[in-house]
C-alpha cells in the first residue's frame, strides 16, 4: 500500500519595523493560507490584546490578506475564526509607530503537530542503519524521503535524519540523484524530519501506519555560505547578493553608536542553550548579516555591551527573515576592567546566606524560631560564631489571603541560563497552588512596561492565565521605573488589610533609571505592600535590591542559575506571605574577655559592655537565616580556653500581639576550625561576607576620593582569603580572588596616573 503525504510550509514569517514618531501605531498585516496554499477567504480574524483583552477584528479578502491597525501597547494574540494561532504574540511597545507582516498557513491539526516538535537532540541514539529491505519487515514501514529545492529539482547528497523524539532515536540516510532517503523504521511511531542543518524541515506521521510503504516529499534549500566553527565560535562568509531559501533564517542587525553607524564592529550572537556563538563584523552602514538555523533564541552581544536584545526563531519554519535597528552603548567596566573601580550601588555582590546549603533543624514548636550554633575560625586571630534561625509552620495555622502583584524583568539577558524558561515554570506552579478567591497581577518590564494581567481575583481562569504566562517572552532593555509603579497600582486594587499585599520584583541586570528615582516609586506605597525582591544571576544590582525589599523582613533573595527561580515559587513563596515574628531583635552576650569584630546579616549592631545587639526585621515560616560574628580576644589567645556565649531572639508573635523570646547557649574556642560539611559551609559564608565587605569598604572610600584606604580594603580582602584558602579550588572564592586582584590592578593605575599628572 502507498500513501503520499507533503508538508506544507508551517510559516512564513517577515517582520518589518520602522519607528517614526512618538505615538503607538503599529499596522499589522497578515496573509492567511489555507492548506492547499490557496489564500483563505473570507476568515474573521481577531487580535486580542492578552492582559486587558482589548480586540480589533476584520476579514480577509479575496487575496487572503487582512490589515490591522494596534493603538496600544501590548501582547496581541491572533485568532482566525474563533481559533487562537498558537504562535508567538505580536508584542507593541509602548509609543511605537510600524509595520507588521506575517504570512501563515492556518491549519489546526498542522500546527498541533508542529507544537509537539522538539529542537533538542542532545542523548539520541543511533537507529539501525542496514539497508531497506523491499517489503518492510513485520512491525516495520519502508519510508522514502524525497528531498527538493524550492526549484522541485531533486537534492542528491543529502544527509537526511529520522528523529523518534519519544524513543529517543536517530535513523540516518543519504538521499541519492533523484534526492530520494530510504529509511526502514518501525511502525505506529511519528517522526520529524532534519534534513543537513535545518531541524524539523517536515514530519511524517505514522501514528496509525504499520507494514507500509510511505512517500514523503520535504523542502530544503542550501545557502550559497561558507562557514567556519573555531571551537564553539562560527563566523559565515556569505555572498554580496545573498538569496534567501528554505533552510535558515536570514537576519540583519543594523549598529549604531554615537548618533551614526557603528562600522567594522563585531556583534555576536550567543545561542541559548548551547555553547554556539556566531560573530560577524558591521559593514560600512553599520549591518551585520547572519544565516541562522531555525528552532532557536539567540542573544545579542556586542563586546562591551552584554545581553542586549533576542532574536527568536523558536517557532520559525521552513522560511524567515528579520532585521533589528540597535544602539551600542559600551558599558565602561566592561571595556576598561583595568580603570574602572564602581561606586558602592554598582557593585557585583552575592549576598554570603546564598551558600547556606546545610538546613538547620526545624523547630520542635512550628510557632516558635529555633536557634542553631555553630563555632569556628575566621580569617586571622578570630573564632567564629554561626547563628542558624530555623523557623517551621504553626500547628493549624491558615495561609492568609493573597494578594500578589509580580513586577517580572523580561530584558533579553532573562533569556540566558533558561531562566525565563524556569520563572514561567515556577509561576505555573504557582497557579496551581493559588485558591480562587487569592488576587494575582503580572507586569512585565524591558524598555518600557506591559500590564501582562490585571489585578484579577483568580477564580476559574487558572488555564487562560497560564496561557499568558506560557507566552512570555524576552525583549529588549530594562526600564524598572514605570513597571514598578504599576505593580504596586495593581496590589492597591484588591488590598486587604488582613491579607498579604505583596510586590515581587524579579530582576537580573542593571535598570536605566537611578536608585533614588525607584525608591522615590517605592515610598508613596511602604507601610500597604510589602516588596519581595528576587535577584537573578550573579551580576544582578545587589544595592537597588538590597533597598527596595522592604524592612520588614529584609526579603532579598537569590537565584544564580534559572533552575533554582522554580524553588523560590510555590510552596516557599506562599509560606511567606505573612510573618512568624516581627520587630525581630538579637542580643549576643559574650562577656568582657571578648571583642566583635565583625558581625554579618544583623542591622543596626550596636556593642555594649560583655555584648552585642541588632535587628532583623521579622521572621517568615519556613525560613533559614544564617547569622556570623567573628570575635578577638583582648588579651593573648589561650590555646584551650572557652568563653560561653548566650544568643536571645526577641519578637513580638503577630497570632497574639504578645512579645516572646528564645535563647541559645553554646562555648567559643580559639581552636582550629572542623573539617565537616558544616564547617566547610560556614567558611565558605564566612569568606563570602568578608570580601563583600572588604569590597563595599573599597568602593565607598574610592568614591570619598580615599584611595589609599581603598588599597587597604582590597589588600585586606585578599590577605583575609589567603588565610582561609591558600590557594582555593572552589569556583566561587576563586571568582572572588580575580574580582579583588583586578581592582587591585585598577587602583594600582589610578595612582600611577596621579602620579604623572
Amino acid at each position: 500500500m502507498h500513501l503520499c503525504y507533503r508538508l506544507l510550509p508551517a510559516l512564513l514569517l517577515l517582520i518589518l519595523h520602522v519607528r517614526v514618531n512618538a505615538q503607538t501605531s503599529v499596522e499589522v498585516e497578515l496573509s492567511l493560507s489555507d492548506p492547499r496554499q490557496q489564500p483563505l477567504r473570507g476568515a474573521e480574524v481577531q487580535l486580542t490584546e492578552l492582559g486587558s483583552r482589548a480586540s480589533l477584528k476584520g476579514r480577509t479578502g479575496n487575496d487572503g490578506t487582512v490589515k490591522l491597525n494596534i493603538t496600544s501597547a501590548g501582547a496581541w494574540e491572533i485568532s482566525v475564526n474563533g481559533t487562537p494561532m498558537k504562535r508567538e504574540p505580536i508584542r507593541v511597545a509602548l509609543n511605537e509607530t510600524s509595520i507588521v507582516q506575517q504570512a501563515f498557513t492556518v491549519n489546526p491539526e498542522l500546527d498541533a503537530r508542529i507544537r509537539r516538535q522538539s529542537f533538542v537532540r542532545l542523548g539520541f541514539r543511533a537507529g539501525d542503519a542496514t539497508a531497506p529491505p523491499d517489503p518492510p519487515a513485520e512491525g516495520y514501514n519502508l519510508l522514502t524521503i524525497k528531498v527538493a529545492g524550492s526549484d522541485r529539482r531533486p537534492a542528491a547528497g543529502k544527509t537526511v535524519r529520522l528523529v523518534d523524539l519519544k524513543g529517543q532515536r536517530i535513523y540516518t540516510a543519504q538521499s541519492d540523484a533523484q534526492g530520494n532517503a530510504r529509511f526502514h523504521v518501525p511502525g505506529r511511531t511519528p517522526y520529524d524530519i532534519d534534513v543537513e542543518e535545518q531541524l524539523n524541515a517536515g514530519f511524517v506521521q505514522m501514528d496509525d501506519k504499520v507494514n507500509m510503504t510511505i512517500f514523503q516529499s520535504v523542502m530544503y534549500d542550501a545557502y550559497d555560505i561558507v562557514e567556519t566553527r573555531r571551537n564553539d565560535t562560527v563566523t559565515q562568509a556569505l555572498p554580496a547578493n545573498l538569496t534567501q531559501r528554505a533552510s535558515r533564517a536570514r537576519y540583519q542587525v543594523q549598529v549604531h553608536k554615537g548618533g551614526r553607524p557603528w562600522s567594522s564592529g563585531t556583534v555576536y550572537l550567543d545561542e541559548i542553550g548551547s555553547t554556539t556563538v556566531y560573530t560577524a563584523r558591521t559593514d560600512a552602514a553599520g549591518a551585520a548579516t547572519f544565516v541562522l538555523p531555525f528552532g532557536k533564541r539567540y542573544m545579542i552581544q556586542f563586546p562591551y555591551q552584554r545581553d542586549v536584545d533576542v532574536i527568536n526563531l523558536a517557532d520559525v519554519r521552513q522560511r524567515g527573515s528579520g532585521s533589528r535597528t540597535l544602539y551600542y552603548e559600551p558599558d565602561p567596566a566592561l571595556e576598561f576592567p583595568e580603570r574602572y573601580i564602581p561606586p558602592p550601588g554598582r557593585l557585583v555582590l552575592t549576598d554570603f546566606p546564598y551558600y547556606h546549603r546545610l538546613p538547620y533543624p526545624p523547630p520542635a514548636d512550628g510557632g516558635t524560631p529555633g536557634i542553631t550554633l555553630r563555632t569556628g575560625r575566621g580569617a586571622g586571630p578570630e573564632a567564629l560564631l554561626e547563628i542558624g534561625l530555623a523557623t517551621g509552620i504553626p500547628a493549624g495555622r491558615r495561609r492568609a489571603p493573597v494578594n500578589m502583584s509580580f513586577v517580572l524583568d523580561v530584558s533579553g539577558s532573562m533569556a540566558g541560563d533558561e531562566r525565563l524558561e524556569s520563572l514561567k515554570r515556577g509561576l505555573l506552579q504557582l497557579l496551581q497552588l493559588l485558591r480562587e478567591t487569592d488576587v494575582l497581577s503580572i507586569v512585565l518590564f524591558a524598555d518600557g512596561p506591559q500590564l501582562l494581567l490585571p489585578a484579577q481575583r483568580l477564580g476559574r481562569d487558572r488555564e487562560r492565565i497560564s496561557a499568558l504566562v506560557q507566552a512570555i517572552e524576552p525583549q529588549g532593555g530594562t526600564d524598572m521605573r514605570e513597571a514598578l509603579d504599576r505593580g504596586y497600582r495593581e496590589a492597591l486594587r484588591y488590598h486587604d488589610p488582613s491579607g498579604a499585599n505583596t510586590v515581587v520584583l524579579l530582576t537580573d541586570g542593571y535598570d536605566s533609571n537611578p536608585v533614588d528615582t525607584l525608591l522615590a516609586v517605592q515610598a508613596r506605597y511602604r507601610g500597604r505592600v510589602a516588596c519581595r525582591a528576587i535577584g537573578v544571576g550573579k551580576d544582578y544590582n545587589y544595592d537597588l535590591l538590597k533597598k527596595l525589599a522592604t524592612e520588614d523582613g529584609d526579603l532579598l533573595q537569590q537565584a544564580h542559575e534559572g533552575k533554582e527561580l522554580e524553588t523560590l515559587f510555590g510552596t516557599r513563596l506562599l509560606a511567606r506571605e505573612l510573618p512568624l515574628a516581627r520587630g525581630v531583635r538579637i542580643t549576643v552576650r559574650h562577656g568582657d574577655e571578648l571583642l566583635l569584630q565583625s558581625a554579618y546579616g544583623i542591622r543596626d549592631v550596636q556593642r555594649g559592655a560583655g555584648q552585642f545587639s541588632g535587628t532583623l526585621g521579622a521572621l517568615f515560616p519556613e525560613q533559614q537565616v544564617p547569622l556570623l560574628a567573628a570575635f578577638v580576644p583582648k588579651g593573648a589567645v589561650p590555646a584551650n580556653d572557652s568563653y560561653p556565649v548566650t544568643v536571645e531572639l526577641a519578637y513580638t508573635d503577630p497570632a497574639t500581639g504578645k512579645p516572646a523570646r528564645v535563647t541559645q547557649q553554646t562555648e567559643l574556642r580559639f581552636a582550629a576550625a572542623g573539617t565537616d560539611a558544616a564547617a566547610a559551609e560556614q567558611k565558605k559564608m564566612y569568606a563570602v561576607a568578608f570580601a563583600n565587605s572588604a569590597l563595599l569598604r573599597m568602593a565607598t572610600a574610592f568614591e570619598k576620593g580615599k584611595t589609599a584606604e581603598a588599597q587597604q580594603a582590597v589588600e585586606a580582602g585578599l590577605g583575609g582569603l589567603q588565610h582561609l584558602y591558600g590557594t582555593p579550588a572552589d569556583a566561587d572564592i576563586k571568582a572572588l580572588v580575580a574580582q579583588l586582584s583586578l581592582y587591585r590592578r585598577a587602583l594600582k593605575n589610578v595612582v600611577n596616573k596621579q602620579r604623572l599628572k
